[in-house]
């Protein structure tokens, strides 16, 4: 996850209109800064209205089904034989089958997000777009898990080193700018070069005063009560310990505690131990027991209270 992008065309014009809708953008995945630019797409229902329809459609058929068992009872005197038990399963079995549409709905965006989370362009344009609060998010909840949508559609794996040179080593620069680290060799990204565009949590800023950290390699909670209008960020030192997977030459979070820089050894700063404790990869809290354990000569965890917890 990176900065995400540069736009054309697109402004923030104040918080009452609608979040750009990404699916009516394409990443071009020539542009190692992941320029967006406008598509044109037919409009699809979303996955509920899909279920909704193909309900009504079963009960329509069960209307005209009855309609012609009584025209046939006055019309074909072979129509009497005809068992309920029969009739009924027929009628289940299109119920049943209308429940499933025929054409998977596109991706919902926010399919793995907050429900209270939307991809907006941020105030300074050298970051592109980034997610935003429309609504309070408590601190302690789930703000984005990685995970199958409910038709068990995903935007991304876990890979190993070796994976990546195979399947990414002609685009290694783009595929580090939307991956990040879970693990000593471990790294969640896209599948394709089109799955940027289904999951808005691909435009995850970082800030040096995020407001979400991680609980495990896969989960990231609010970190405090994040307020509508907040954006949704974490600190990438506390996923990320190779600068050359970092992509970012600078920090442009603009925090009052901006860093100013993002390094590799970032989540070995003794302010940063502190102040994020356990709220970081679980790798990296490996990395910091045995760092600790080293300085101080004993066995040392995460047991302690830290601040802002």
């Amino acid at each position: 996850m990176g900065y995400s992008c540069n736009l054309i065309d697109l402004k923030l014009d104040g918080e009452e209109d609608e979040p750009p809708d990404l699916n009516n953008f394409h990443i071009d995945a020539s542009s190692s800064s992941s320029s967006l630019r406008n598509v044109e797409t037919d409009s699809v229902s979303s996955g509920e209205e899909c279920v909704d329809q193909c309900r009504e459609c079963a009960r329509n058929e069960r209307k005209t089904g009855s309609d012609m068992d009584l025209n046939g009872q006055k019309n074909q005197e072979e129509s009497k034989n005809l068992s309920i038990s029969e009739d009924v399963s027929k009628h289940s079995e299109v119920a049943l089958s209308s429940e499933i549409p025929q054409e998977l709905p596109k991706i919902d965006i926010y399919y793995s997000s907050h429900s209270l989370i939307r991809l907006r362009p941020c105030e300074n344009k050298e970051k592109g777009l980034g997610l935003f609060a429309t609504g309070k998010i408590s601190k302690g909840e789930v703000v984005w898990k990685h995970m199958p949508d409910k038709y068990g559609r995903v935007t991304g794996k876990i890979y190993t080193k070796a994976e990546i040179n195979e399947q990414w080593g002609n685009d290694l620069d783009w595929f580090w700018h939307w991956a990040y680290r879970c693990g000593e060799d471990a790294f969640l990204g896209p599948l394709t070069k089109e799955d940027p565009d289904h999951e808005a949590t691909y435009f995850q800023n970082h800030s040096c005063d995020p407001s979400t950290w991680w609980v495990d390699e896969i989960t990231l909670i609010a970190r405090r009560d994040i307020l509508a209008g907040d954006e949704i960020t974490y600190d990438y030192g506390t996923s990320e310990s190779d600068e050359t997977e970092l992509g970012l030459d600078g920090c442009l979070c603009g925090s009052s505690i901006c860093r100013g820089s993002i390094r590799g050894d970032d989540h070995l700063r003794p302010d940063l131990i502190e102040k994020y404790g356990k709220y970081m990869q679980p790798y990296l809290r490996e990395r910091v027991r045995k760092h600790m354990e080293e300085r101080t000569g004993k066995p040392w965890s995460f047991d302690c209270p830290k601040r802002d917890e």
